[in-house]
């Protein structure tokens, strides 16, 4: 995992106040946890974020480019936090800090 793209999403996803959505990377109610993701990356290249999630929308996944913009190739990340955010209503700062230190502390 690219640590350091990994923790401006933790920090976006703890900090950042977006509103919550369910089922979809991104509507017009908000974001899901991965969503966060897309959004970090499309400020950091100044590109729109739904060009960001139509360049490799999966079915919720995250698309191929955020994927490897945080090296990420961990399924269980992805199905976790889809989880978390789809299933057992945690809020975007709680999954922030279960993706910080699940994968971002120190060993």
């Amino acid at each position: 995992m690219n640590k350091q793209n990994a923790q401006k999403w933790v920090d976006e996803l703890i900090f950042g106040n977006h509103p919550q959505t369910k089922g979809d990377l991104y509507d017009e109610e908000g974001y899901c946890g991965l969503g966060v993701a897309c959004l970090v990356y499309a400020q950091q290249y100044d590109v729109n974020v739904e060009d960001v999630i139509d360049s490799g929308y999966q079915n919720g996944y995250l698309p191929y480019v955020v994927k490897e913009w945080l090296d990420v190739d961990d399924a269980e990340l992805e199905m976790t936090v889809i989880k978390m955010n789809d299933d057992d209503d945690v809020s975007l700062p709680n999954i922030g800090v279960y993706v910080r230190d699940r994968y971002l502390k120190d060993e």
